[in-house]
């Protein structure tokens, strides 16, 4: 264990070695235990000033001794004594250099292991933390935002200074009780330095906190950054291959400049090497390189620029721009990728980890001129184009960007389209959003694709925001596109592709593992397979898997899960191990090699349910299957779709966290009954319109539909009849409903 300073990292202030305890001697070498760490003291307490910047470090976990990671949830915590810590920024540090060494790479967030801690009590003056600021600039001004500061000791006021350099002297400029500050008459392009302490109703002030960068700027009305990240904002991967995000265009869109994201808007930072520490010989240049490809043509990029510690370019919030020497216009339908690479160690990215809530960026599409994609990549090579795609958030990560000029809008964009339900009897129902920008929608054309001769067939058009496909074929894939079209006859890009496979419902088991299969894994925690319901199901029975098909020779419990909410809608149902002398066997009915117990009362899951068939117990004794294959089969029908994706846990009585790559039917394990359930027929009507009133009311019109009742829902879940609801009904709504006609 060592404890350093952040400031001067070199040598540690206190260091601490955990032995593994001699039974042979009254006290224990590897400390005393409180809660899930042991303690040792230090010869003398160590006293901390306020305004130290620390960071407690430990090394030497490994397969026999491991450290804890955070992934979804700990139980571990942090504890600012009211307020006398700040774990500042919300990070974490790691480093696999010197195992000894100072740790660089930044991660997120505070509290991110389960490894090194410390004890410590209030020690003199109790001042009140600093601030921690949102910094936003705008024509000739830079806004300060802040939270008020309650603890260890309330500020009545908050001291705002300000530098023209960050090593510089800093002047007050004002002292207020608000939790903002608005720096006017300033000049845009440069960037500001300030400096925030909260007071005391007696004067007494906190420690320095971060010096925070602002630059005023304004950009033309028809100027846009696609992936725009604040100001200050610190990053947190040292990843030094090439990152990548996808867009498309809609509109045609002149790129005037490229970007890439600067971490602690404080200047390109060069590799500190190997010992990690900035500023000593072993210290190498870094250049990063934001580079612009078609997607489809990426032999070569389509423009690129380099930014350095001495040619950094323009600084605007969190990201450096420099402009090219020739813009590059994109046309309709370019598929486009920015990409950024040579981060690193001293220069971390900023990686969301595909958590919205760490996406602190903002993306701008240009009235729709741009399309983001919801698709990132990466390649471990500097330099080229990044191969390796990975499915994330719109941008997964702060690194490249581009300035960009729109133009006349001409093109409408792409419709947002779904079929509900998602499985039909020889029919599929299309629904989508309406089309209002780049240029609105007059109407909506609806092609089927055939994949024998790759090409699209139109087959009807629609002015209202649905069309109904008749006369399919029951079994058969079908799969749609729907494209937006202008007053002026434009056709814009088509949507996603849908396919669905018709279906009668019917009832069955939903995956089947062929009679005398045999498990080929011993895992002991907890396996999933996740689906999604698409017409309403009653679950009569669950199942799981009986390796060999010759009885449960342990308990394994069996429950289905709600995937939105991580909470079983089933009991967690045990297959006990057969007494043999009993005619009914404990471990349930054989159906293959499945066993199956009766849910009573049955469980109905309704439409729109996300689910994932959870079991647990398995092991030497008895072996659950993995990755299924051959015979294995799943399902649906008519009712059931199996999204591809399983999961898995070391931990029991859960909703396993560990997302796998499938297939849908990866595991031998838990499995389930299910018949179609009579809740009512959807009723589709491509003219059922919702308008938006004033005082949070809602108009819902529709075309008289005999016998058809209206109903609401605020998830998709869980649907309700609107009592003496008809065509032009008005009703109060809060926050996102849904509405749907359907037949009892």
């Amino acid at each position: 264990m060592r404890l350093y300073d952040r400031s001067a990292p070199t040598v540690p202030v206190a260091t601490l070695d955990f032995n593994v305890d001699d039974p042979e001697t009254p006290a224990r070498e590897d400390g005393n235990l409180e809660g899930g760490s042991r303690f040792l003291p230090l010869t003398a307490p160590l006293t901390l000033p306020a305004g130290f910047q620390g960071i407690i470090v430990a090394n030497g976990y490994g397969d026999g001794e491991r450290n804890g990671n955070l992934a979804t949830g700990q139980p571990w915590t942090v504890d600012d004594n009211g307020g006398i810590l700040s774990f500042s920024g919300a990070l974490s540090y790691w480093g696999s250099g010197d195992p000894f060494g100072y740790p660089d790479m930044r991660d997120t967030p505070s509290g991110q292991y389960a490894a090194g801690t410390f004890q410590y009590a209030a020690n003199g003056v109790v001042r009140p933390a600093p601030p921690e600021l949102s910094v936003t600039g705008s024509n000739g001004q830079v806004k300060l935002v802040w939270n008020a500061i309650p603890l260890p000791v309330a500020a009545a006021n908050y001291r705002i200074s300000r530098s023209a350099t960050v090593d510089g002297s800093f002047s007050q400029i004002t002292q207020t009780a608000a939790l903002e500050f608005t720096d006017t008459g300033l000049t845009n392009g440069t960037t500001y330095f300030y400096k925030v302490h909260a007071v005391t109703s007696d004067g007494l002030l906190s420690a320095d906190g971060r010096v925070y960068r602002g630059t005023p700027y304004q950009l033309a009305a028809s100027r846009h950054i696609a992936y725009f990240t604040p100001s200050n904002a610190i990053g947190n991967q040292a990843f030094s291959g090439t990152l990548g995000l996808d867009f498309d265009v809609q509109n045609p869109v002149k790129v005037t400049r490229l970007g890439v994201f600067d971490s602690g808007s404080d200047g390109i930072r060069p590799d500190p090497g190997p010992d990690g520490i900035t500023g000593t010989d072993d210290d190498t240049p870094r250049i990063l390189t934001a580079r612009l490809y078609d997607r489809d043509n990426f032999a070569e990029p389509l423009a690129s620029a380099e930014f350095s510690a001495e040619d950094p370019g323009t600084l605007l919030g969190g990201m450096r721009f420099k402009d090219l020497a020739e813009p590059v216009v994109l046309s309709t339908g370019f598929h486009g990728c920015m990409v950024a690479d040579s981060y690193g160690a001293g220069e971390p990215l900023l990686n969301s980890s595909n958590i919205p809530a760490n996406a602190i960026w903002i993306l701008d599409d240009g009235q729709s001129s741009l399309q983001f994609t919801g698709t990132g990549r990466y390649g471990v090579a500097q330099g080229g184009f990044p191969d390796t795609v990975d499915g994330s958030l719109a941008a997964a990560y702060a690194a490249g960007t581009f300035e960009y000029e729109t133009t006349a809008s001409v093109t409408p964009g792409r419709p947002v389209v779904r079929i509900t339900p998602l499985i039909s009897d020889a029919s599929a129902n299309l629904v989508w959003e309406a089309v209002t920008a780049p240029a609105a929608a007059a109407k909506y054309r609806v092609y089927r694709y055939d994949p024998d001769t790759l090409e699209y067939t139109l087959i009807g058009e629609s002015t209202s925001l649905g069309y109904r496909v008749s006369g399919l074929v029951n079994e058969q894939p079908a799969t749609f596109v729907v494209r937006a079209v202008s007053a002026g006859g434009v056709e814009g890009l088509p949507s996603d592709m849908l396919t669905t496979i018709p279906s009668v419902p019917a009832a069955g088991a939903a995956y089947a593992v062929p009679e005398g299969t045999f498990g080929n894994q011993s895992f002991g925690g907890s396996l999933g397979m996740d689906f999604d319901v698409a017409n309403p199901v009653k679950v009569t029975k669950l199942g799981a898997f009986d390796s060999g098909a010759d009885g449960l020779l342990v308990p394994i419990t069996v429950a289905i899960y709600d995937r939105t909410t991580g909470t079983p809608v089933t009991p967690l149902m045990e297959f006990p191990v057969d007494d043999g002398s009993t005619p009914t066997r404990e471990d349930g009915e054989l159906l293959e090699s499945s066993r199956f117990l009766p849910l009573n009362p049955p469980v109905v899951l309704p439409e729109g349910f996300q689910g994932s068939i959870v079991a647990y117990g398995y092991g030497v004794d008895e072996q659950n299957g993995n990755a299924g294959g051959g015979d294995w089969t799943t399902f649906s029908g008519g009712s059931l779709v199996f999204t591809g994706t399983s999961r898995w846990d070391t931990a029991l009585d859960v909703l396993p966290v560990n997302i796998d790559g499938g297939p849908a039917n990866r595991y031998a394990a838990g499995t389930f009954y299910f018949e179609p359930a009579a809740t009512g027929v959807i009723v589709f009507d491509a003219n059922l319109a919702i308008s938006l009133q004033t005082g949070n009311q809602a108009r819902i019109s529709w075309t008289v539909t005999e016998g058809a009742v209206l109903q609401r829902s605020p998830d998709l879940k869980t649907w309700t009849a609107v009592p003496g609801a008809a065509p032009g009904f008005i009703t109060p709504v809060s926050g996102r409903e849904f509405f749907r006609l359907a037949k009892p």
